[in-house]
């Protein structure tokens, strides 16, 4: 495990899961609400004197999530969005959707929050600063999900937006160290920068201790069937790798949907390769398919988190991942929780394959134990302490934001 996220969980351990009760009411600005992050906020709510949430959209169209909220306070905001391409300079092709969410302020002067949490560094962000600047009582904290990897073609006028909003922001959240050292790039302190690692819901992913391995080994991918996770890059790998080695058979199970399945349903594979795709499945049912792989396949070009890693080694699976991933930067030890490599980088990402296709089945049981030993202390009760910390910290601070 990376030494910052390490860091993170022992402060939390010594300091008593300190953070109990914020006498106050919390305002998060963010574009929607993906099931993994409700029990994180569920347990927020219930830590604060009130939360409610501000959504630009019920739900991004290129999710199939059912927006489903439960018991907790949410708004979905008056929004234009519209679809913008990734940066020319990118590795992929991707289509993003941008939301300008209009009426932030005013349902911020309604609600009168203590402190605001504002996802990303768009215009809900923007706005949150503005309202800061008029409100100077009111906290702002930006929670950035970024990585050096996500933000390496970001263009100077973005960078000086970016520098403009954080003269008004008293913490920022970044998942990872790659994300804190990016916002400390940008000029901001590093004393005002908590990382708060991505958690899902362990209990719910959580898999046997240990299990014999299969003849045939079993690989699986989840998530959006796009060109930035990489898949194209892997398969051309794992077809070498089964014309090298006719003798052993390898399945590799996508889930999930996108533009590249139907192109991954054409691709030319040997007899020994076996691929199979599977349409998106309710969140809850995930766990299954986790329990029934050997081994979990993250190749993505760009991911400023990639929370699947967590499901993955909770549920026991060694990580065969990319690098350009910050889940796999911090939380995977290569061969001992799992095989890095740079997509980017074929003879890379060949050796990297072939180590986790030959690693035995004592091995692959040690790292099955290591990997959830690295995660099972990353939990959404970790994940909310960690915001509420801020939270409080950013109540309790004196030092001018722009100093």
């Amino acid at each position: 495990m990376n030494e910052s996220i390490q860091v993170a969980s022992e402060t939390l351990d010594t300091e008593t899961r300190m953070a109990v009760e914020f006498k106050g009411k919390i305002a998060l600005l963010t574009n929607f609400l993906p099931p993994y992050r409700i029990r994180v906020l569920e347990l927020l709510n219930a830590s604060a004197q009130s939360l409610r949430i501000f959504l630009s959209v019920q739900m991004e169209c290129n999710r199939k999530w059912h927006a489903d909220w439960g018991a907790l306070d949410v708004i979905v905001q008056k929004t234009i969005s519209f679809k913008a391409r990734a940066s020319r300079r990118d590795p992929f092709k991707e289509t993003r959707e941008i939301h300008f969410p209009y009426n932030t302020l005013p349902q911020l002067r309604s609600y009168r929050p203590d402190v605001i949490i504002a996802a990303e560094f768009g215009m809900r962000t923007f706005q949150a600063a503005v309202y800061t600047w008029l409100f100077p009582e009111t906290k702002l904290i930006v929670w950035a999900t970024v990585s050096m990897i996500t933000e390496r073609n970001r263009g100077n006028l973005r960078k000086l937006i970016r520098r403009l909003i954080l003269r008004f922001t008293d913490f920022v959240l970044v998942n990872g160290s790659s994300g804190a050292a990016y916002i400390e790039s940008l000029g901001y302190k590093r004393e005002r920068i908590r990382i708060v690692p991505q958690a899902t819901d362990n209990d719910l992913f959580k898999g046997p201790p240990s299990r014999p391995i299969d003849r045939v080994c079993k690989l699986l991918f989840a998530g959006q069937l796009i060109e930035r996770k990489g898949l194209v890059q892997f398969h051309e790998q794992l077809v070498k790798w089964c014309l090298l080695h006719p003798e052993r058979e390898v399945s590799w199970t996508l889930i999930g949907s996108g533009p590249m399945a139907d192109i991954a349903r054409g691709w030319e594979r040997p007899a020994n390769y076996a691929l199979h795709l599977i349409e998106e499945v309710p969140y809850r049912e995930l766990p299954t398919h986790y329990r029934l792989a050997d081994i979990f396949a993250f190749p993505t070009l760009e991911d400023e988190w990639g929370l699947v890693v967590n499901e993955a080694m909770i549920a026991g699976l060694p990580v065969l991942g990319s690098v350009y991933s910050q889940a796999v930067e911090d939380l995977v030890i290569d061969q001992e929780s799992g095989w890095r490599f740079r997509p980017d980088n074929p003879a890379e990402l060949y050796n990297a394959l072939d180590r986790a296709l030959n690693c035995g089945a004592e091995n692959w049981n040690a790292m099955r134990q290591k990997a959830v030993e690295t995660v099972k202390p990353i939990d959404s009760a970790h994940m909310k302490d960690l915001i509420l910390k801020a939270v409080e910290d950013a109540c309790s601070c004196s030092e001018n934001r722009s100093a």
